[in-house]
């Protein structure tokens, strides 16, 4: 997973400097597993007192950015709203995250 992780943010990275539509979905995207996979891990429970420090960190940068990718006028002149738009790359990856949790329940 953590390949997985490392190849969308260097995919969506690209894409925001090839100023390509799907790059503020993409970085949405890696931003979003992030933190479900930390929320996951410090609901599951036995979580030492420095990772645990670590994983709110990690929780509130995780929005912040998010919530960066949403407001910021910098990000709207790179890439403004009415050209993003899902390309098939965007949705193959996302199809790839929504696939590999429903492998590992199933």
């Amino acid at each position: 997973l953590s390949a997985a992780l490392a190849a969308l943010v260097a995919i969506a990275i690209f894409r925001f400097v090839t100023h390509k539509p799907d790059a503020v979905i993409l970085a949405k995207t890696y931003l979003i597993v992030c933190f479900a996979i930390n929320l996951l891990v410090l609901i599951g429970g036995e979580v030492e007192s420095s990772a645990m420090t670590k994983l709110v960190r990690s929780l509130i940068s995780g929005v912040a950015w998010f919530w960066y990718l949403t407001a910021s006028e910098q990000v709207k002149r790179i890439i403004p709203k009415a050209t993003r738009k899902f390309t098939s790359l965007s949705k193959w990856v996302i199809g790839v995250f929504v696939a590999i949790p429903l492998l590992f329940i199933g």
